[in-house]
């Protein structure tokens, strides 16, 4: 998934996984791939009940984690030599720094383990994914600096690569709304920014969310874009759907 906070993506993430029983969520798939790892056969279902945070330790303590990277390493020998740089070159704040090489690390964490645990078969739509980390890493809040095409190329080349990428869109004045009524309200990257700048934000992500979608499309991943701009979440959801299976099929 790809699209500014408030886009709609993590709404039409969660139906879509409602919707199709054989589509998991990234959080159900690194919830069963530690459950196969650490706690298989029926203790398994024991997994379900644990919290994330114990599930993640456990997975630590097992060696799991840490042999899932080495192997995303072999893989994908080139995400952190070409992403770390990245993170500083774009950012000289070193709570920001700090915040995206974590998100970064925790992200590439549980792709690792479900690729190294689940099914080739499996269908796993992750929300905030390497595509949305792209903009956490080239735009940071604040940063004036303009993305280099040369830096959003490698940043693609480097990270695994989805075979699908879904591309909500909607206004930035719609995004920046939905995010305000929210219950968490903008995201914590934003409320740095004043909000008369908020706005300006937006469109600046907006513009970034098109040129990582562009760049996917044009590396040879297929792109599904979503306006949810005037559809209703059903609409949305149904609209989605029907293209991903047309893809899959």
């Amino acid at each position: 998934m790809i699209g500014v906070a408030g886009s709609g993506k993590s709404t039409l993430a969660a139906t879509l996984c409602e919707c199709d029983s054989t589509c998991q969520s990234f959080t159900e798939a690194y919830r069963e791939a530690i459950s196969k790892a650490v706690l298989p056969g029926p203790s398994g279902i024991l997994a379900k009940l644990l919290p994330d945070p114990v599930l993640s330790h456990l997975a630590r303590a097992f060696g799991v984690t840490d042999h899932a990277l080495h192997l995303a390493s072999l893989k994908h020998p080139h995400v952190f030599a070409t992403v770390g740089p990245q993170i500083k070159r774009y950012s000289n704040d070193d709570d920001r720094v700090d915040f995206v090489a974590r998100k970064m690390l925790s992200l590439m964490e549980r792709f690792a383990t479900i690729d190294a645990h689940l099914s080739r078969e499996a269908t796993v739509l992750i929300d905030e994914g390497f595509a949305v980390c792209a903009g956490s890493v080239l735009h940071p809040p604040c940063s004036e600096k303009p993305v280099s095409q040369a830096d959003l190329t490698e940043y693609i080349s480097s990270v695994p690569t989805p075979d699908i990428v879904v591309f909500t869109r909607a206004t930035p004045e719609t995004c920046l709304g939905r995010c305000r009524a929210r219950d968490g309200g903008v995201p914590r990257s934003w409320e740095s920014l004043p909000d008369r700048s908020q706005l300006s934000h937006a469109e600046r992500a907006a513009k970034m969310a098109r040129a990582v979608a562009d760049a996917y499309a044009a590396a040879g991943t297929v792109v599904i874009e979503v306006d949810t701009e005037e559809l209703e979440v059903a609409e949305a959801t149904e609209e989605a759907a029907r293209a991903l299976r047309a893809t899959i099929d």
